[in-house]
């Protein structure tokens, strides 16, 4: 993945990959940091947005969980995740 984002930095589907893989490895922070720059570079990614409300979730950070997934639902409310994420945002009330 680091060899294709030197050559493609910007390239939004390789971000969401190597963030997922960095999640999946146990490197949260690295993988904050990969999707922060999706959602940096495009406001509007459904797909960056879930992936932010999973790790802050994660990570334990309740706040910056439930403000990833709202943006999620204002993009994508109908989404195939939108209504598990509803059940997770009604748990941290």
């Amino acid at each position: 993945f680091e060899n294709a984002l030197a050559l493609a930095p910007a390239n939004e589907t390789l971000l969401l990959a190597y963030a997922q893989t960095l999640l999946e490895a146990g490197r949260k922070d690295d993988a904050l940091r990969a999707v922060r720059k999706v959602v940096t570079m495009n406001a509007e990614s459904a797909r960056g947005w879930l992936l932010v409300g999973s790790i802050e979730q994660e990570r334990g950070a309740k706040t910056e969980a439930a403000q990833a997934y709202r943006n999620y639902l204002r993009i994508a409310p109908t989404d195939k995740y939108a209504d598990d994420v509803r059940r997770v945002m009604e748990n941290f009330k």
